[in-house]
């Protein structure tokens, strides 16, 4: 994955409006980049073809859809562990907390520690489907980004 640093669309945006851009080569098409916007919590799939450029899709999300997202994203090729995704959707955690608590949570409290996990995961995957993206469940370990097969 090829990450472009965030631009300014020229408008008077605030940091933290700025537009990430990512390229997933072997999961999109040639010339298509996905562009998230998490303040608005929309993400774009763009076509940058010169022959025929345009938004192919745009999808809303919600807000803790994009904490999910994001970090699934920007993991890419490589996983996005648990504990990672667990601090973007309960962001007074830190990645070093949330590690320790899924450490050291058993049977039944580890379950309950990965329900909002796996149900956040859930929510997006339908957002995902239609970029041809999934998320893929690596056992007791997190997700990974994968190229949706129909």
């Amino acid at each position: 994955m090829q990450h472009n640093r965030p631009i300014n669309t020229g408008s008077t945006l605030a940091p933290q409006e700025e537009l990430l851009h990512l390229t997933f080569p072997g999961l999109l098409p040639g010339f298509h980049v996905l562009v998230i916007n998490s303040q608005l919590c929309v993400v774009s799939l763009l076509c940058l073809d010169s022959s025929e450029p345009g938004i192919r899709k745009q999808i809303v999300f919600t807000t803790s859809g994009m904490a999910v997202l994001v970090p699934l994203l920007q993991s890419y090729p490589t996983y996005c562990p648990y504990e990672v995704i667990i601090s973007h959707l309960f962001p007074l955690l830190s990645i070093e907390d949330c590690r320790t608590m899924i450490q050291t949570a058993q049977g039944d409290e580890r379950e309950l520690l990965l329900r909002p996990l796996r149900r956040a995961v859930g929510n997006v995957s339908h957002g995902l489907c239609q970029l041809g993206l999934e998320a893929c469940s690596l056992r007791n370990v997190g997700y990974i980004l994968n190229k949706k097969f129909v």
